[in-house]
Formats: structure tokens, C-alpha cells, sequence
């Protein structure tokens, strides 16, 4: 919620704080910023009880059995919610970019960005991975170079690989940008609220090593 605070609705004009929980997949228990009720004749919804936790309130529940646990957003109780899994990450700066990721998902609809998953098969496939990673190399060059002509060639590069890549598969243009509308901005926005110091640093960094991943088909955004 500071992070959301400090950004007060300057990256995307709107506050991206609201009701969250945090979730064991195992044991479905969560913790929520807000209390839950059941409605009149709602047996789908099971009620939250209240804990003390040095001054602050909490509101302890489990999730019905029909509700996935994941790092989405979720309709719940008539509200739309953040929900991430535990364990967070250890640090201040990956909890908030984790956190943020999944409240921008609350607030994407409103925005007009629908959550949409198309599936990105092609990158299971060796000329889908060849290419993705090639532009993932171009970026990250991108990212670290230091002069204004250094980093342009290499975003041209990153281009051209792209390009290349979505005219080999017949729809893949559309299934990659629809996925970057949804977890790409997602995770931008996540990263832009984490408090990293170094935010170029870090990305190619994190390209690095999604480059070195098993699967793109998810991930790549």
C-alpha cells in the first residue's frame, strides 16, 4: 500500500491499491485486507474472522474449494481482488513488484486491458525460442549499452528479430501483444513501483535469466 501511496495514481492516473489476499495454496488460508461476509442465501462465500497483529487488523479466512489459488485477480464476495501465493519474496523490492504486479491485474479491466491468456505455442517451437531469445539478448544489450547509437542499433535488433519471429507463425503477432498487454504491463508495472534503485540494471539482468528459462510460452512477456 506505500508503494501504491508514493505513485498516488501517477503511472496509470488512478490508485492501484485495493482488497488483497495473500494465499496458501496448500491449506487455502489466506489473509485479506478486508473483512468478508457472506450475502443473503451465499454459500459460496465463507466469512473471514479478525486478528490482532501489533495494532493492525487482519481478516484470517480459506478459500471455498471452487476458487483457484494463484498470482491473478479474482471476483470474491462482490469485490475485485489482488491475490498472491506464499510464500512473497524476501525482499522489500521483490514483495512490491510481486504485489503491484497483481494489483495493476485488479485494476487492467477498468483501464480497458482485458486480462486475456492467448495461447503462445510457437515459442515451444525451436524457431519460436531461437528467435525470442535472440531479441531477448538485443534488449538486454539495449538496456546496458552506454552510448545513444549503441543502444538504438540495439533496439533496432530486438525489432527485427521480433518481426522476424511473428512472420514465421501465422497469428503470433496478435497472441504475443495480447500477452504483453496483460503480464507484460503487469510486470512493468510492478518493477516501476518496487523501489529498485537500478531499474535498467536489474531488467537486463532478469533477461539474462528468462532468457536461460525452459519455456517462453508464459514467461516471455
Amino acid at each position: 500500500r506505500a508503494a501504491c501511496d508514493a505513485d498516488a495514481g501517477e503511472l496509470w492516473g488512478r490508485q492501484l491499491w485495493g482488497p488483497f489476499m495473500l494465499v496458501d495454496r496448500v491449506t487455502r488460508r489466506f489473509v485479506a485486507t478486508e473483512t468478508i461476509e457472506p450475502g443473503e442465501g451465499d454459500d459460496r462465500v465463507l466469512p473471514t474472522m479478525q486478528v490482532e497483529v501489533e495494532g493492525k487488523t487482519l481478516h484470517v479466512g480459506t478459500l471455498p474449494e471452487h476458487m483457484g489459488v494463484a498470482n491473478t485477480a479474482v471476483d470474491y464476495a462482490g469485490r475485485r481482488w489482488a491475490m498472491a501465493m506464499w510464500p512473497i519474496p524476501d525482499t522489500p523490492e521483490g514483495r512490491r513488484q510481486l504485489l503491484c504486479h497483481e494489483l495493476w491485474h485488479r485494476v487492467q479491466g477498468d483501464l480497458g486491458l482485458q486480462l486475456d491468456m492467448p495461447p503462445n505455442d510457437h515459442l515451444e517451437e525451436e524457431q519460436g525460442r531461437l528467435w525470442m531469445r535472440l531479441e531477448m539478448r538485443a534488449l538486454t544489450a539495449a538496456l546496458r549499452a552506454e552510448g545513444e547509437q549503441d543502444r538504438r542499433r540495439a533496439m533496432e535488433d530486438a525489432l527485427a528479430f521480433r518481426t522476424h519471429r511473428r512472420s514465421l507463425f501465422e497469428g503470433a503477432g496478435e497472441a504475443e501483444r495480447a500477452l504483453e498487454l496483460a503480464e507484460g504491463l503487469a510486470e512493468y508495472t510492478g518493477l516501476r513501483l518496487s523501489g529498485r534503485a537500478a531499474q535498467a540494471a536489474w531488467s537486463a539482468q532478469d533477461l539474462e535469466r528468462a532468457g536461460a528459462g525452459e519455456s517462453f510460452v508464459r514467461s516471455f512477456a
